[in-house]
């Protein structure tokens, strides 16, 4: 049976399983960056940065959890500014 081979080119259509494992690899790459983010304190750029705040940091990673992680869309890049 060819059931688990590329029919005319098309690859077989990705599993839930990988889904979700993508979904929890995306997951845990926005949750570790802000958590190095959460360790910037002040003075972290030339004396004169501000430490993040920490609930709006946690409120962060909870909209990008709930809106962002389930999209094709490439990872963004946080940075403090």
């Amino acid at each position: 049976m060819k059931s688990d081979t590329l029919v005319a080119g098309v690859p077989p259509p990705q599993s839930e399983v990988n889904e979700t494992e993508d979904r929890a690899n995306r997951r845990r790459k926005i949750s570790d960056r802000l958590a190095y983010l959460a360790t910037v304190e002040d003075g972290w750029f030339d004396g004169r940065g501000v430490a993040l705040d920490k609930a709006g940091l946690l409120w962060l990673e909870r909209q990008m959890t709930n809106h962002y992680i389930g999209t094709d869309l490439p990872l963004p890049f946080l940075f403090p500014t």
